[in-house]
């Protein structure tokens, strides 16, 4: 009797196919969240210092030492305008700045009185007090003379108290037609000029002397020399005030 074939086992379940996966979406950018706000930092400007020499100089580079100290002082008091002069005057040293403090003072230094290192600077300062004491009286009283640290070096500075030249009164009373008072002028200022050379200055003209009682020498040793009494003479001969 043939047995009855058992059933076949059935099968393993066949794995079903997966849904293909879904590519992952770009996330968006985020908004970079603004940085905290820091207190602002308050910058401290580096304002120029004021022009001209220092008022606390070391004893020994002020000459005279007390009328000196007392120019500085002038120059340095709280509220005196100080500004560059566009028009420098024809005393003044060879390519010199100016500077107009308030409406008394003048300073002046140039590129040839500034020194890299201290030690030149003390000669130019001996020459000027030469200068000074050759002129005596005729010196302008007032006149100063400073040497100024400055960087490493120093620059020496002439402070002179504001004068009207001789040679501008003159033209002031040509102007006027005040023919006396040119010719006053005139003749104190030529003598002023003849003994300034008798003391063995260089050549002058009227435009280096001041007018005052008795007239003042404005010029420095570093003074260009140049021979402008020739022209101011053939101005005063065409006026026929000599």
């Amino acid at each position: 009797m043939r047995r009855p074939s058992s059933p076949a086992p059935p099968s393993p379940p066949t794995a079903a196919a997966k849904p293909p996966a879904a590519k992952p979406r770009a996330a968006k950018p985020r908004a970079a969240k603004p940085a905290p706000m820091r207190p602002a930092r308050r910058r401290h400007l580096r304002l120029p210092t004021r022009p001209g020499p220092q008022v606390d100089l070391p004893a020994g580079m002020v000459w005279p030492g007390v009328s000196g100290r007392a120019a500085l002082a002038a120059l340095a008091a709280r509220g005196t305008p100080v500004r560059v002069s566009s028009r420098v005057s024809p005393w003044a040293p060879t390519s010199a700045l100016e500077l107009t403090c308030g409406d008394r003072w003048l300073a002046h230094t140039s590129p040839h009185l500034a020194f890299t290192e201290p030690d030149p600077g003390w000669p130019a300062l001996l020459e000027a007090i030469r200068w000074h004491a050759k002129l005596n009286y005729l010196a302008a009283p007032g006149r100063t003379y400073a040497l100024a640290p400055e960087g490493g070096g120093v620059r020496l500075w002439v402070l002179t108290p504001v004068y009207r030249t001789v040679w501008v009164a003159i033209e002031d009373a040509f102007a006027r037609g005040d023919r006396a008072t040119a010719t006053r002028l005139t003749r104190t200022g030529l003598e002023a000029v003849d003994e300034l050379r008798a003391r063995g200055l260089p050549i002058v003209d009227l435009d280096h002397i001041a007018v005052d009682e008795p007239l003042r020498f404005l010029a420095t040793p570093w003074t260009p020399r140049r021979d402008r009494l020739t022209a101011q003479l053939q101005r005063l001969l065409s006026e026929s005030v000599l």
